[in-house]
């Protein structure tokens, strides 16, 4: 199977630019991804049913007393989308995941679960974990207060992110956010009950793996149809290393195109957020400062000469596109009458 893509990628850097006029590009990408997680799983069945007919009698049966709407939720859960596409489990783990799913009441039954919804989002904790209702009901008003400034982002969030994870880890002595690999609408924030987060560092870090959750489903889309991102294997030589040009981390290839992407929701995050009252404009001036840092010299794409063939042509090309356009967006805050401001 080799389809076109019906979402590109400038549609994806588009959306990322959180106006309200691309909501229908992100609907079209959400049924996209829930189509073709329906072609990994007709796959999977054919494969079942050739190999292991008696087994798949019992997943076949309440599969078709099941509806449609019910069928979405479940493949779109991370746990379920990661074992329809990623090779990581063998035939019987995916079955059995698949028969627990359908028969389950729903994602609100699981263990870990807070209690709490955020914007559609069920918000999960470690169990034996720390107190985390008070940090998801930070997170909820912060969002609420951005909703009032800038509509698009908070709209978007719970088409691309499936559950919140809020986790505490004294091993580690700061914060982190997190989207793990191939659980595709699943984000974590680490010790985000520790005092040094503030409103600015949630708003951030939910931005940042809501992305992760934008681009994962745009990934998947690529493995079912036969379109990838990477069009082969990345050598091993280490050639496809990439030094970010926003923390000065050596990434691998696929890491340091969902940074370019991260890093332009970011940029336009707080540009959408500049003036606005809601944050304070230093801070918010200094993340979009930060966002800008890795486009300012319009290498971003230059940086993947020693692995452009394993890129898809047209990735390249919308990352040159966003490259200049961040510097313009950078100009146009330069002589913004809040910059002033903002450095006072």
């Amino acid at each position: 199977m080799n389809n076109s893509r019906k979402i590109e990628f400038d549609d994806l850097a588009q959306v990322l630019t959180w106006r309200t006029t691309e909501y229908d590009t992100l609907t079209a990408l959400r049924a996209e991804y829930a189509e073709s997680l329906r072609i990994a799983m007709g796959r999977f069945l054919d494969e079942l049913t050739a190999i292991e007919p008696r087994s798949a009698e019992p997943l076949l049966t309440v599969l078709d007393s099941t509806g449609d709407d019910r069928l979405i939720s479940i493949l779109t859960t991370p746990a379920t989308s990661c074992r329809l596409i990623t090779r990581r489990y063998s035939r019987e783990e995916v079955r059995a995941h698949l028969l627990a799913e359908i028969t389950a009441p729903g994602a609100r039954t699981r263990v870990g679960y807070l209690g709490v919804v955020i914007g559609r989002i069920p918000v999960f904790r470690d169990p034996d974990n720390a107190p985390m209702r008070p940090v998801a009901e930070r997170i909820d008003r912060v969002f609420t207060g951005i909703a009032t400034r800038s509509a698009a982002p908070v709209h978007y969030l719970p088409m691309v992110v499936r559950e919140l994870w809020l986790r505490a880890d004294r091993v580690r002595t700061g914060f982190l956010s997190n989207s793990p690999r191939g659980f595709v609408g699943r984000a974590v924030l680490t010790n985000p009950d520790l005092g040094i987060v503030d409103d600015v560092i949630v708003a951030e870090a939910v931005i940042h793996e809501a992305t992760h959750g934008l681009l994962g489903m745009s990934e998947a889309v690529g493995l079912v149809a036969g379109t990838p991102w990477l069009r082969r294997a990345m050598p091993d030589d280490g050639r496809c290393r990439v030094v970010s040009p926003w923390t000065g981390r050596g990434l691998d290839l696929p890491t340091y195109l969902h940074a370019c992407f991260v890093w332009w929701g970011l940029l336009h995050l707080w540009a959408g957020l500049l003036g606005t009252g809601l944050f304070d404009e230093c801070r918010v001036r200094g993340r979009l400062r930060r966002a800008a840092a890795g486009f300012v010299d319009g290498a971003v794409a230059a940086r993947l000469a020693e692995c452009r063939e394993v890129v898809d042509p047209a990735l390249l090309r919308c990352l040159e596109r966003m490259s200049e356009r961040a510097l313009g967006l950078l100009a146009d805050m330069e002589s913004s009458p809040y910059t002033d401001r903002a450095a006072q």
